[in-house]
């Protein structure tokens, strides 16, 4: 047996590479297999190969073309079909909707594995396609160990507000940019951040909106130093299913750091996981009155380090436990037939 890793060009990112350590991690836990090889091509695939896949469209390319006998291991990112159907319009839309649609039922049929990234996601199959299997992990989207360096006392005593992301309208952008124009006027002191390599087009949308923000590109490595210059970080995003069934990375980010996060209510999992947190402000970005009262309150606190370290520990010791999963995902691996004579 070999485990693989079936790709299409560009599908490893930062968050989907830290995914992917992880997994392959509980299978060297698991097989004592260290060299898992990425792919990208169905030529590369053998008859006793587990291929872990992470994506629709290689599914639809390399495995139903070529109608192949590997185990699958799956990993669903986000919910397909409507992904499409949210992002284009149209006859094109449509069709590419309607075979994602029997791919994920080919996956949900096949795979040997399954990973979603919360519950509401795994619910979402079982009342679309009646899945009723237990063949599944549920972990949520991370890519970052708690930095209590980056916890810094001076970056509680002021409001300052950071937004890293793109430009991009799915990630409500001009919302959380409304949003903090509303906050400034109850807070005057506040100070926002945009972090993005989009730098244009923040300027365009801050001057189109009238609200004054620094804008500067931060690279990746240095992300994390940077996230102790702030005390509050936006994570805002629409009511509609691909939001509620998504755990997005940035909320990771932003605990990891020290920054307190303000998120869309409509993420399914933060709603109920995050549900205690003190230190958080859950909302509904269309009743900005509530949001701004919870802010106001937080602002009236006098915060230590220590206090939000004691408390974001408790959720990066459980929900963002990296050795907890691998735990999880090597014990479900036990399940799959060996051979390691051929590893």
């Amino acid at each position: 047996m070999r485990f693989k890793i079936l790709l299409r060009k560009g599908d490893i990112n930062d968050a989907t590479h830290e995914y992917i350590s992880v997994i392959k991690d509980a299978v060297y836990k698991s097989y004592g297999i260290r060299d898992i090889p990425y792919i990208y091509s169905a030529k590369k695939m053998e008859k006793e190969d587990i291929l872990l896949i992470i994506s629709p469209q290689v599914v639809l390319i390399n495995w139903l073309l070529f109608r192949s006998k590997q185990k699958i291991v799956y990993w669903f990112q986000g919910v397909a079909p409507e992904e499409v159907l949210f992002l284009y319009k149209g006859m094109y839309a449509k069709i590419k909707a309607i075979l994602f649609t029997q791919v994920e039922k080919y996956i949900l049929k096949k795979s040997r594995l399954i990973f979603f990234v919360s519950e509401k996601q795994l619910h979402h199959y079982q009342n679309k396609y009646g899945y009723k299997k237990d063949n599944y992990i549920i972990m949520p989207c991370f890519n970052k160990n708690m930095d209590e360096s980056c916890f810094a006392a001076s970056k509680y005593q002021r409001p300052t507000f950071v937004y890293a992301g793109s430009m991009l309208k799915w990630q409500c952008i001009e919302e959380t940019l409304l949003l903090f124009s509303k906050i400034k006027e109850r807070l005057p002191e506040a100070q926002l951040t945009i972090l993005t390599a989009d730098r244009n087009d923040a300027h365009k949308l801050l001057a189109k909106n009238h609200i004054s923000a620094e804008v500067k590109y931060v690279p990746v490595e240095d992300l994390s130093h940077e996230m102790t210059k702030y005390k509050y970080g936006f994570l805002l995003r629409d009511r509609i299913l691909i939001n509620r069934v998504a755990t997005p990375t940035k909320m990771n980010s932003y605990m990891a750091a020290g920054v307190i996060p303000i998120f869309s209510d409509v993420i399914g999992d933060f709603r109920k996981v995050f549900s205690t947190l003190k230190y958080a402000v859950a909302c509904n970005y269309n009743q900005p009155e509530q949001l701004i009262d919870r802010i106001l309150e937080i602002e009236r606190d006098t915060i230590t380090p220590d206090r939000i370290i004691n408390e974001y520990r408790s959720f990066f010791d459980t929900y963002y436990n990296r050795n907890k999963y691998i735990d999880e995902i090597a014990e479900r691996l036990e399940t799959l037939p060996r051979n390691r004579t051929s590893a």
